[in-house]
């Protein structure tokens, strides 16, 4: 048996999901401390400009909060390009349901 264990990250890498599908069994630590500054709420893409920075802004109540404790600020909002990344996700998403809808309806007539 394959075990794989990992923080959770905002817009994971290509070999999360690697890891993810190869291991047997994942485990997502979340009852680690929340690290500043990391991938946990952020992650760096290529646009036209160069490499961006896009953030989940989090509260910050204790600095010994674990992962499964940060909140979204409620105060703040995601930045552009973090709203602008959320919309494309949820489009790809719409995108991946209707085409897996309509292969499969292909698939079995």
């Amino acid at each position: 048996m394959i075990l794989a264990a990992h923080q959770p990250n905002f817009l994971p890498w290509l070999g999360y999901f690697g890891r993810m599908i190869q291991a047997d069994r994942f485990i997502f630590l979340d009852h680690v401390q929340f690290e500043r500054q990391n991938y946990q709420n952020r992650t760096l893409i290529k646009t036209t400009q160069g490499p961006r920075w896009i953030t989940v802004p989090v509260a910050q109540r204790s600095w010994e909060e674990s992962i499964l404790e940060k909140r979204i600020c409620e105060f703040g909002a995601p930045n552009g390009p973090c709203l602008a990344v959320g919309k494309l996700l949820y489009w790809l998403n719409w995108l991946n349901r209707h085409y897996l809808i309509l292969n499969n309806r292909i698939w079995t007539h």
